[in-house]
This record gives structure tokens, sequence and C-alpha cells, in this order.
């Protein structure tokens, strides 16, 4: 499984907080079909996986224990984004962000 946290959008100065997982082992439906994996990117009300604090860009993602992330450092933006102080931590069975 691979997890993509926040980025930055085309210009590479504004971040954006979405996230989604890509399961190699999920079947979906989409056209055309796929039968190589599927992404993810809903919690478990249907909600979009989104960093509690805002877009993230130039941080470390660093997979802890049993599968939770923590998402460490990073800026809101590439121009005058301030280094972010706080993590993240991403509680893989319920599919939501805690600011720490």
């Amino acid at each position: 499984m691979v997890f993509i946290v926040g980025g930055t959008d085309e210009r590479c100065f504004t971040s954006i907080d979405i996230s989604e997982l890509f399961d190699q082992r999920a079947v979906v439906d989409p056209e055309p079909p796929s039968l190589s994996g599927g992404w993810i990117d809903t919690d478990f009300e249907g909600e979009e996986l989104r960093l509690q604090d805002g877009g993230r860009i130039f941080h470390t993602v660093v997979r802890m224990q049993e599968g939770n992330v923590m998402i460490v450092g990073g800026a809101s933006d590439g121009v005058l984004g301030e280094p972010y102080d706080h993590p993240e931590f991403y509680e893989r069975n319920t599919r939501t962000f805690t600011v720490i």
C-alpha cells in the first residue's frame, strides 16, 4: 500500500491537504476496469482524507508501528510558508488525522 500525503499544486507555491492511499490488493471498477489496485481517498464516513491542519509541502512521512503514519515538518507554501512545528498522526484503523 502506498500513502500519498499532501503535496503541491502545479506551480509549486500552494500546498494541498488531500491524502490518498493506493492499495494494490483492491479491485475497483473505474472506467476502464482495473485489476491492478485502487485509490482510497475517503475515511470510513465517506469524507475526504484531509490533513487536519491544512496542506503541507516539503514534509516527511514516517511509517510507525501497525501501519500508522507520522507527518513531520514541512510548510504551508513554498514562498512565504513558515515551517510547521507540530506533527500530525494518521490512524490507519480509523483513517483520521490528529495534530499532536
